[in-house]
Formats: structure tokens, sequence, C-alpha cells
């Protein structure tokens, strides 16, 4: 597989390993992993496409382009994966959209830019339904994970903060500070019972979140 005039940046699998969005700095191409055969194409404003995402079961694509000056970038685009059309574009940030995650149905979308926002969106036409502002100084959101039911969101900073929020209002549940290390992924095992953080120093936290107290470090 070959990009047109440029080359790849970024690739992704969808959930059930059927197609590959391989981005460069023209567009998404859309390719069956079977035979590589080019399913869609989606055309980019101009700015490279460095992240993509798939929604759980595939269907949609949101795709995140960034600038060549730090902090700059569009907005993220949501698409259809069926018939490579764009969706919506997900105005309303003032900054650039650092992290993203679909909640398991499919139907809504949680962003958080270093505008120093949280926003809930419909992915079914792109609008807008929640925003709330980041919790004390945090200013970007380097990882995003929900728990199964799609209530829940765990969000891990820069500056080693971790905070749960409630997706239907964005009220923050739970407030931890990790000290100076920045949190890089999170996991919640299922039920909400555990919360794992993989922090910059390559250590991993594990909490249990009905008290939210350290379990241990590996």
């Amino acid at each position: 597989v070959r990009a047109e005039g440029s080359i790849f940046v970024a690739g992704v699998f969808d959930p059930r390993n059927q197609r590959l969005a391989l981005s460069s700095r023209a567009d998404v191409e859309l390719r069956s992993v079977t035979d590589g055969a080019l399913i869609a194409r989606l055309k980019s404003n101009g700015e490279p496409i460095q992240k993509m995402l798939f929604s759980p079961d595939g269907s949609q694509l949101l795709t995140l382009a960034y600038g060549r000056v730090r902090g700059s970038g569009e907005a993220p685009r949501l698409w259809s994966t069926v018939n490579g059309r764009m969706i919506a574009t997900l105005d309303g940030s003032q900054g650039v959209v650092a992290s993203a995650a679909f909640t398991p149905d499919g139907l809504r979308l949680l962003t958080s830019s270093t505008d120093g926002h949280l926003r809930l969106w419909d992915t079914r036409d792109g609008a807008l339904v929640g925003e709330a502002h980041l919790p004390a100084n945090t200013r970007v959101v380097r990882a995003i994970a929900l728990v199964d039911s799609g209530d829940f969101a765990a969000l891990g900073g820069d500056d080693g903060r971790i905070f749960v929020v409630a997706l239907g209002t964005l009220d923050v549940l739970l407030d931890l500070k990790l000290g100076e290390r920045g949190v890089r992924d999170l996991r919640f095992a299922p039920g909400l019972q555990l919360l794992a953080a993989l922090l910059d120093d390559d250590s991993v936290v594990r909490y249990r979140c009905d008290l939210c107290a350290p379990r241990g470090k590996l």
C-alpha cells in the first residue's frame, strides 16, 4: 500500500480488524485488511492527520489534525466509514483536542482540549451535548478511559492528576494527584473495580475505585 505523492503518518485498525485507516498529509485511506483494497478516501483540509480513532463498531472514524506550530490544528472531524462521508466537524474548542474516547455504545464522544475544557458530543450529528472545565490546573489530558457501562470516564493529565467524571453531567466525582509524573495511559478493569495508570516513569499505579486508594506500584 502506497500513499499517492506522500507518505503515511499514522495508521489504526478498526475494532474488528476488518479495515485499516492510513493517514497522509492529503487524506485518510480506508482499506480492507484482507486484500488492501481501497474502500474510501477521506479528504483533509491540509493539516496532517496524526491521530485517528474508530468507534466501537467501526462505523465511524474520528480524525485529529495538528499543525506544524505547537498548539495549532484543525477541529476534529467525524466520518462515516460506511460511505466515506463526513458526519460533522466538531467546532467549539479554542484549543487543540489532545485526547478523545467513544462511549461503548458509540453514541457519544468525549474530547479534551488544550483550552481546559471537556466536551461531550452526539456522534449521530456532531451536536455538542455537554461541556465542563477541567479541574485544578490540568491543561492537557493525555488519556481517557471509560467503564463498560459508559456512565463514567477517567482522565489522566500531564500534571500527574487523574480524575473521574460522570458522563451524564461531566461532574468530577474523584480527583487524585500522583505527584509530578504525567499520566500516559489509563485502563479500567471490568465493573469499575480497578483503575490502572501508566506514568511517565514507566511505573503502573493501581487504584480501587470504590475508595480510590492506591493498591500498589508495579
